[in-house]
């Protein structure tokens, strides 16, 4: 590995710094393949922000630049400072190694990269001296120095193995110790006085270390791989999980809503059926009793006629029926236009109506034809005008009532009742009184209270008083938005 690099002293002819190999073997493919992988690690290390391929490709490139220069070292000719940085670069590419090595198993902490890189500028400076000065005894401490590198990187090496039972800590223990053995061969060798052809094996400990450094990569990548796909799957699972909930969630919150959809659409009919059909049956039955009082004679006397109070009865019994009609009406759940609504209506009260004498005249406007409502609203709109034309029969004293229906602007829809009761009064009277009052609005009844409501749940404005032509009931409601 890298650290027999550093041992050997490389490729020189036998002096006191540096061993010779003699046997001028030239390894371009040595080179290529780890100046290869050098730019590949570095290219790793600048996308997945690891320093560890960094450390690996610049000792690679190194090496490769050392194999492609100097294959066979220095020759007799060589300027100090190629030899100088030729010896340098050995114990460089052993801490960079080391740098590897420690980053793969977890020991590149700050104060390991300041210890090897001390040793990194101490080599240069031992090289440096034993190479200018000369001096023997610097190449000595620069070999000395090397190897105490290598035996304390081992060390921590076989530390993380032993605590981290990794294959990778395993690989690079057993590699660090086979690159070292090979050092200490070629350092043995090579300090012969007369090595003759012998050849240095550390050259060719590129090889192991591109093998082992190809393993690492291509072990991280499968564990990186099957961590990626179990976070798929687990994203996976766990949205799912998500889906089954908010499903869970949106059905719970479904099944609620119409529940509760359910129990205000019962309470609103029976307020219906009891503010409208119940008290009309309730007049009906009192109705009912005063013909049976009334057909019976009094003691000694002629019975009474009772054509008054059956006429009544069956104007509640009527009544009973258009309200019934309009309760059924409001269970529609399709919007149709106003005037549909308003012409039923109209087909159901004019018989009560002209029994009582008035006279019902139909004003629309074009404008307002089309105008549609939701069924609770249009029921609510209904409720108005039955009790306004009711409030006509029993108390006006008219003999005609207008409906009018027609377009305040863009926005406002206006629905007016107008009988002509005060007319009448006041032009039988011949003489200014005081303007006629319905009894229900002087006593504040249940009708205008009830009209007053649903004019509220309408968002709409609801007056009555006196008219030009009489006595005038207006319902003005926002027109429902476009669309």
């Amino acid at each position: 590995m890298l650290l027999a690099i550093g041992l050997s002293g490389g490729d020189c002819h036998a002096a006191p710094l540096v061993a010779v190999d003699t046997s001028g073997l030239r390894s371009p493919w040595i080179a290529g393949a780890a100046g290869a992988l050098g730019v590949l690690a570095l290219l790793l290390s600048g996308r997945a922000r690891r320093s560890g391929y960094g450390w690996f490709g610049a000792a690679s490139l190194l090496w490769a630049v050392r194999e492609a220069t100097l294959p066979g070292g220095p020759g007799p000719d060589a300027r100090p400072w190629t030899v100088v940085l030729h010896q340098a670069g050995f114990a460089w590419i052993a801490v960079l190694g080391a740098l590897y090595a420690m980053n793969v198993v977890g020991r590149d902490t700050l104060r390991t990269r300041l210890v090897l890189g001390g040793w990194a500028a101490v080599a240069l400076a031992l090289a440096a001296g034993a190479v200018l000065l000369p001096a023997p005894t610097l190449g000595m401490l620069l070999r000395a120095g090397t190897l105490a590198m290598a035996m304390g990187v081992l060390w921590v090496l076989a530390s993380a193995a032993r605590q981290q039972r990794s294959a990778p800590a395993l690989l690079l223990t057993v590699t660090a110790l086979i690159g070292l053995a090979i050092g200490l061969r070629d350092l043995w060798v090579f300090g012969q006085p007369e090595p003759g052809d012998a050849v240095a094996w550390s050259r060719y400990t590129v090889l192991l270390l591109i093998a082992v450094a190809a393993w690492l990569l291509v072990d991280e990548f499968t564990r990186s791989s099957a961590e990626l796909r179990a976070l798929n799957r687990d994203l996976l699972d766990r949205v799912a999980q998500k889906e089954r909930d908010l499903q869970m969630a949106f059905e719970g919150t479904r099944l609620r809503d119409q529940r509760q959809a359910v129990l205000a659409e019962r309470d609103r009919i029976l307020r219906e059926m009891h503010d409208g059909l119940g008290g009309r049956l309730v007049a009906a039955m009192a109705l009912t009793s005063q013909v049976e009082r009334q057909s019976l004679p009094p003691p000694g006397g002629e019975p009474r006629s009772v054509d008054e109070p059956l006429r009544d009865l069956k104007l509640t019994l009527d009544d009973c029926l258009v309200e019934l009609r309009l309760a059924l009406d409001s269970l529609e759940t399709d919007q149709r236009p106003l005037i549909e609504a308003l012409a039923e209506l109209r087909f159901r009260v004019e018989p009560s109506l002209r029994a009582a004498g008035v006279r019902l005249v139909w004003q629309l406007d074009e404008a307002a034809s089309e105008v549609e409502l939701p069924a609770a609203e249009t029921l609510h709109v209904l409720r108005i005008v039955r009790e306004a034309l009711t409030n006509v029969i029993k108390h006006a004293h008219a003999t005609v009532v207008w409906l009018r229906l027609e377009a305040r602007g863009t926005q406002r829809l206006a629905l007016t009742v107008v009988d002509n009761g005060l007319q009448q009064r006041m032009s039988e009277a011949q003489v200014d009184m005081p303007l006629f009052v319905p009894p229900s609005i002087v006593h504040g009844g249940r009708g205008l209270a009830n009209m007053q409501r649903r004019a509220a749940a309408l968002s709409a404005r609801l007056d009555s008083g006196p008219h030009p032509e009489g006595w005038a009931v207006t319902l003005e409601l926002p027109l429902p938005a476009a669309g």
